[in-house]
């Protein structure tokens, strides 16, 4: 069987109000699009046509898809969220694919 993957870092909880900030529909330039919503102290994504998953939190920006992907939330200089980068390894190396907030 495969071994589970060693967590990367370590993870954060985080606050309600700080979660709030993410949630919304956030699309790539390909049409993929990610939907994140908060449930009680969770994010859940729902990336493209896969499932919803719960996201683990490595910082306040940085979230972990556990089927592996990353999601790197990007603020502007007022601290609201307008953008999120999905980070995935792929075979020639880890892709960033940026996603604009809705």
């Amino acid at each position: 069987p495969p071994k589970p993957q060693a967590p990367e870092g370590p993870t954060v909880v985080l606050s309600a109000a700080v979660l709030d900030r993410y949630v919304g529909e956030y699309k790539a330039a390909s049409g993929f699009t990610a939907i994140f919503r908060r449930d009680g102290d969770k994010l859940i994504v729902k990336p493209g046509n896969n499932p919803e998953a719960p996201l683990i939190a490595r910082s306040e920006t940085r979230f972990q898809d556990p089927r592996g992907p990353f999601f790197e939330f990007q603020m502007d200089a007022q601290g609201k969220v307008t953008a999120a980068v999905l980070e995935q390894n792929s075979p020639q190396g880890t892709q960033k694919i940026p996603l604009e907030r809705k």
